[in-house]
């Protein structure tokens, strides 16, 4: 999905799947690993009675008997070849520290490269209300529901509602046009496609791991664009997935992007990427539809161009536009739980909610989703949905705590219990009222209004207030004021004018 190398949809995140796919993962061909089976403890699994051929592995077993062990220097690594046909692996001899391990721990590639952010820890005397999961539909407000690639088992449901394909992309997953890219400095497509691997397990662990091997593929080889690309989304994702701030993590993302296309004008995954940021961070939409369109007619089967438009079109509220484009994408990768998840609220905002919660409420209630720390986002989901009207508050609190306790997310967890608190005690006005007081106070120091604050005065009957703070945002080009077409609290807006003129201001086309 970042590059036409690499293209990860293992159904279950820690599992490969046959002698083939654990060959690739630690990088030597299938006679070496099933020597290594045998004379050195491989961790390698079979089914029972299945005979010789039906093997596994588990990913996290591997890594630690790849870290424990000393592999011979003399083995050398399998030739890169091109694996657009094939499932893509990460490819190394042993484990790479994490951020934190890479100022003192040596990599067998290269130089361990420096620390580029060190996740700080949220100070808990700071205001609950200031964190970016005030609550799940301000997750939306940043993009937060998005910008996550997961590769997960699609729900079954998901087919029933998927019309035929745009584009003229026929419903068999297509494979990446343009040539496979390839750094000709020994070691560097190793080191991005491991960093592309771990990108794609969509954890804080993993995305550290990801950005180190990215910029340590940068580091032997600085004219590899698709390592930018690689280091770009792992930025944006950083930012979903741990406390790395957006003024962080957008700056660093715009600035690989651009050098990626510096290096390589012709790199779809670079122009799709360097969409979103422009869409998210500059607050340029114009400028991000050209990108998108630009990704698209330089590849037009590449899955992240079209999940990634169709996420920018569904937050400007052209829901026809977006679920074509999620439709593609969704055909494209029918595994990717992420586009499956945006697609549902697509779908959702358009008008059909109940079949959209129904949807991701069957998502996950499969096996393999129930404990997953990325279902958070799905919870996210169900949680913007529930504030659609009729408001459903309970659920809309059920569903953001357990988004908060899937991200292990204390902050969250903490500003849920005082909403549910106030709304037990005195019902949804109440929780609205403490909520904007909570926001108020964080914000005394500067007569700057926010969204949440709209949000709030919007469900206390309070319009002309949120439209002045709706005002406010666009005259100090706040980056919250691109998503507010598309969180339900605003809906009651939509047809005031003075709310279809920031449509204007923002240089959106109408809605649908």
């Amino acid at each position: 999905m970042i590059c036409t190398e690499a293209k990860v949809t293992y159904a279950h995140n820690d599992i490969l799947n046959g002698w083939k796919e654990i060959a690739q993962y630690v990088a030597r061909d299938i006679r070496t690993v099933e020597r290594w089976e045998k004379q050195r403890g491989l961790p390698v699994r079979r089914v029972p009675g299945a005979g010789r051929a039906t093997v596994f592995a588990r990913i996290s077993e591997l890594e630690l008997w790849l870290h424990s062990s000393n592999l011979a220097e003399t083995e050398p690594l399998i030739a890169l070849e091109d694996q657009t046909h094939s499932r893509p692996t990460a490819l190394a001899i042993a484990e790479l520290p994490t951020l934190s391990e890479a100022a003192t721990s040596p990599t067998i590639d290269s130089p361990a490269p420096p620390v580029l952010y060190q996740p700080v820890r949220p100070d808990p005397a700071a205001s609950l209300i200031h964190h970016k999961y005030f609550i799940p539909a301000m997750a939306l407000i940043l993009g937060s529901v998005f910008a996550i690639f997961i590769t997960q088992p699609l729900a079954r449901r998901a087919a029933a509602h998927t019309p035929p394909p745009a584009h003229g992309i026929s419903a068999v997953s297509a494979s990446p046009a343009g040539p496979v890219r390839q750094s000709q400095v020994p070691g560097v497509d190793a080191l991005y496609l491991r960093g592309t691997f771990f990108f794609e397990q969509r954890t804080p662990d993993t995305l550290n791991r990801a950005l180190q091997h990215f910029t340590a593929a940068i580091e032997k080889d600085p004219t590899y664009a698709p390592a930018y690309v690689g280091l770009a989304n792992t930025y944006n994702l950083l930012r979903e997935y741990s406390v790395v701030p957006d003024e962080i993590a957008f700056p660093k993302a715009l600035e690989a992007d651009e050098k990626a296309i510096a290096l390589d004008p012709s790199l779809p995954q670079a122009h799709a990427s360097l969409g979103f940021v422009k869409y998210f961070w500059s607050v340029d939409a114009p400028a991000a539809e050209r990108e998108f369109q630009t990704a698209l007619a330089l590849d037009p089967s590449l899955v992240l161009a079209h999940h990634w438009y169709g996420s920018v079109l569904t937050h400007e509220g052209r829901y026809t536009e977006a679920l074509r484009e999620l439709d593609t994408a969704q055909r494209l990768q029918p595994s990717s739980s992420a586009i499956f998840t945006s697609r549902a609220l697509a779908f959702g905002l358009s008008g059909h909610r109940d079949e959209a919660r129904a949807m991701l409420e069957e998502h996950l209630s499969q096996d393999h989703n129930r404990e997953d720390h990325n279902s958070s986002t799905t919870h996210i989901v169900l949680g913007i949905l529930d504030m659609m009207e009729p408001h459903d508050v309970p659920g809309f609190l059920h569903e953001w705590r357990r988004g908060a306790e899937r991200r292990q997310d204390s902050e969250s967890l903490d500003l849920v219990n005082k909403a549910e608190a106030a709304y037990h005690h005195g019902g949804e006005p109440l929780m609205w009222q403490i909520m904007l007081a909570a926001e108020q106070k964080q914000h005394s120091y500067s007569t700057a209004r926010t969204v949440r604050m709209a949000d709030s005065e919007v469900l206390l009957g309070r319009p002309d207030q949120a439209l002045a703070d709706l005002d406010d945002l666009m005259h100090r080009h706040d980056r919250a004021i691109i998503s507010i077409f598309v969180d339900p609290m605003l809906f009651p807006l939509q047809k005031d004018p003075r709310f279809v003129n920031l449509r204007a201001e923002l240089r959106l086309p109408p809605g649908n």
